[in-house]
């Protein structure tokens, strides 16, 4: 799980509203801030639409 609910819910919104990218994700993984199963879950959120 995620250093804290409060990156997860930062990276959650911000990959609905389309401004996290999966490069930002991968970053935030390198820096121990979210972990693989995060990013799984995160992209598996639906994005908002166009």
């Amino acid at each position: 799980m995620a250093k804290s609910q409060a990156y997860y819910d930062l990276f959650l919104r911000n990959w609905y509203n389309r401004i996290a990218t999966e490069v930002e994700l991968d970053k935030a993984i390198a820096k121990g801030i979210l972990d693989e199963a995060d990013k799984i879950a995160i992209m598996a959120t639906e994005q908002k639409p166009l």
